[in-house]
């Protein structure tokens, strides 16, 4: 492997001492690239075995997604067997050659792609099967951050709005057709009504509008929060809206008079995001005082909360399709699997991300979640196969292989060294095995007569000493 020297052996046993990570080439287009395999999830064949099983009508005795089978159905059809859904497993990790940080991402409601707003200005898709990239485009001004990207109900139409609260309609062929000023301060988030007619937005000028998105008129102002409003979500089928503000507080809205129904102070800081179930009955909030509460609008007051995060809680999301199952981010860039009865999380990633999460997204299927943040990539995880121990996934995710592998890591060039594929980790464990510290070796050059540890084939540790008394107890 080229590492960027002279082609000497003095000076490529010198780079492979002093460096296990090799950095990234640039091809002329000379040279023929090594074929390498990409990871990729695919559903088709979850729906595939789900079609021969029909003849199972009752869930009871429906197969399930058991150990012993190499097998793994979708969350659609074992919607009893929650375990199964938790999507902690690292899969890939989707950079921009310009790394900024993503404020926004949304997946089509086909789940074909995934769209990422980026602080540079710039929407980038991923494909939903292979994350692969697959477009970039410059629609925004540069340098001005997206803030928010959510998707129609339909698929028909997209949203983003800039720093500037420049909102722009984006059609499913990603043209832009409408574009205007909807704020007069930082746009926080955008959220559709069950028919796709009309959208609210709410912003730090202390507001909640609804607006008409064939009109563009703005059909009413909701004024009652007087303060910051950082979190806005539609119920998901009838006319009702949930908020939070900076001062703690969780309003009810009806959009259709603009009347405030109720009032919760939950939260003892900022309410950082409101998501309602799709059951339409419980809401989901966070708050910068590092707790989650979950709020039945039946008795129009907290249900539970849940504490895990040591500090503030930026994201969560619902799972599509189990009812009981969220997941959530923070500060530290931490994750927890919660489960509805629960106040302590099911599973936890203390380090799925190196800075704060700011968005996470379910497939809409629910066997894939996207994570994405400060350090400006989008991470994709999947669920574990069955028999497959959770914990695992946790050393992908410490593993900066798994998650910076690019193709250059992959070839081998005739003639030069081998790339050792073994994990860093593994390497440097290697290293400090087998190449002495810089104490023991002053120690050595000191005292050469200095008795020296031999590890025999069982492990052990054991010195001349010993070695001299086996060989007299033998004679």
């Amino acid at each position: 492997m080229n590492y960027g020297f002279d082609e000497d052996e003095d000076t490529l046993q010198t780079a492979n001492n002093e460096s296990f990570h090799q950095p990234e080439q640039v091809y002329d287009g000379r040279r023929q690239r090594k074929q390498i395999t990409r990871r990729y999830i695919d559903h088709h064949q979850a729906f595939s075995m789900y079609k021969q099983n029909l003849p199972f009508r009752s869930f009871v005795q429906y197969p399930q997604n058991i150990p012993d089978q190499f097998r793994l159905l979708e969350p659609t059809f074992v919607y009893d067997t929650l375990g199964t859904s938790i999507t902690s497993k690292f899969i890939r990790a989707a950079t921009n050659k310009k790394r900024s940080g993503v404020n926004a991402m949304a997946w089509q409601p086909d789940g074909k792609r995934i769209v990422a707003g980026y602080q540079s200005g710039i929407v980038t898709l991923w494909n939903g099967v292979g994350f692969q990239f697959e477009i970039i485009m410059q629609r925004h001004d540069v340098d001005c951050a997206i803030f928010e990207l959510v998707w129609s109900h339909s698929g028909d139409y997209m949203l983003t709005v800039d720093e500037k609260n420049l909102l722009k309609v984006w059609q499913s062929n990603y043209d832009v057709i409408e574009q205007w000023t909807i704020h007069n301060d930082k746009v926080r988030q955008l959220s559709f009504s069950p028919c796709d007619r009309k959208f609210a937005s709410c912003s730090d000028d202390t507001t909640i509008k609804i607006w008409d998105l064939a009109t563009r008129q703005e059909e009413s102002c909701l004024q009652d929060h007087g303060c910051n409003v950082r979190t806005v979500d539609w119920h998901p089928s009838r006319g009702l809206i949930a908020s939070g503000a900076k001062d703690g507080t969780i309003r009810l809205f009806d959009p259709r008079v603009g009347t405030n129904l109720a009032t919760m102070n939950l939260h003892k800081n900022v309410v950082t995001k409101v998501q309602w179930n799709q059951n339409g009955n419980w809401i989901l909030s966070s708050g910068r005082d590092s707790k989650i509460r979950l709020i039945d609008t039946r008795m129009v007051g907290e249900m539970m909360a849940f504490q895990g995060h040591e500090k503030d809680v930026f994201t969560i999301a619902w799972h599509p399709t189990q009812e009981d199952l969220f997941v959530s981010g923070g500060f530290t860039g931490e994750m927890h699997w919660w489960c509805v009865g629960n106040e302590r999380p099911l599973f936890s990633l203390p380090k799925a991300h190196t800075h704060a999460i700011y968005q996470l997204r379910y497939h809409p299927l629910g066997h894939i979640l996207a994570s994405t943040g400060q350090e400006g990539m989008v991470k994709f995880w999947v669920r574990n196969r069955s028999g497959d121990d959770v914990t695992k996934s946790s050393n992908e995710v410490h593993s900066e292989q798994a998650v910076m592998q690019t193709d250059s890591r992959t070839i081998d060039i005739p003639g030069l060294p081998p790339f050792n594929e073994v994990f860093p980790e593994q390497v440097v464990q290697q290293q400090q095995n087998s190449v002495l510290n810089e104490k023991e070796q002053e120690q050595l050059n000191q005292n050469p007569n200095q008795l020296q540890s031999v590890v025999d084939l069982n492990g052990h540790a054991r010195n001349n000493e010993e070695e001299e008394e086996e060989e007299e107890a033998v004679e």
